[in-house]
């Protein structure tokens, strides 16, 4: 396994934590094993930012812009992983919980938190290395999850039903999941174009050829 197949799988399998957690939140299954949705929150959360340079790896020719996306993107993993730290160990939660909260507000009301999903979204969809479907779904997915914070920061407390919120979010966390395994697989399936050779190597490689050829011959 080379770096490249480390980084899709972790995608993978981020992705596959991901799905657990939605189960368990649909169902509010514990399976009696305590901790068991913190211990799944930090699993997803970890891989999904090994594997995320995955992408660059196979899309290198979006360059800085890729790499801002791709740091863009670690805010929502971060900000999930860090509430899930401070909920297990923290002495006193509560005070950090609203520092992080205050401090989260800040970045989805000007609408930072998933922007780096929008931009790796689009460069995906312009580098045309990755099925163009898995683009458009982070983009969606990124797109989607900043209006419900803008709803959520800026409308009122009945403009969107709860329900409506939860399934909404539900929704977009499994458009979510399928565009994360959707890059890593590709980035496992993904081959290198090979070089083409360019005239001068070519005139060279026969010349080489002769020069052997003419030797023999001696």
């Amino acid at each position: 396994m080379n770096i490249r197949h480390f980084h899709g799988w972790a995608l993978i399998s981020s992705g596959l934590l991901m799905t657990l957690l939605l189960i368990f939140g649909l169902t509010d299954l514990t399976l009696g094993i305590p901790y068991l949705s913190d211990v799944l929150i930090i699993g997803y959360c970890l891989l999904f930012m090994v594997g995320l340079p995955g992408i660059h790896y196979v899309q290198p020719q979006t360059k800085h812009w890729g790499w801002i996306g791709l740091i863009l993107m670690l805010l929502p993993p971060l900000n999930r992983l860090l509430t899930t730290l401070i909920g297990l160990f923290a002495q006193s939660p509560v005070e950090l919980n609203h520092l992080e909260a205050s401090i989260w507000n800040a970045l989805a009301a000007v609408g930072i938190i998933y922007l780096g999903y929008i931009i790796v979204g689009w460069l995906s969809i312009q580098a045309r290395v990755f099925p163009s479907w898995v683009g458009w779904l982070l983009l969606l997915v990124g797109i989607s999850y900043d209006v419900l914070w803008f709803f959520t920061l800026y409308g009122s407390s009945d403009s969107i039903p709860f329900s409506l919120f939860e399934n909404s979010l539900y929704f977009m966390r499994l458009l979510e999941i399928t565009a994360v395994i959707g890059y890593g697989w590709n980035i496992i399936k993904y081959k290198a174009p090979r070089k083409k050779r360019t005239q001068h190597s070519m005139h060279r490689t026969a010349r080489t050829r002769r020069v052997f050829e003419d030797y023999s011959e001696r």
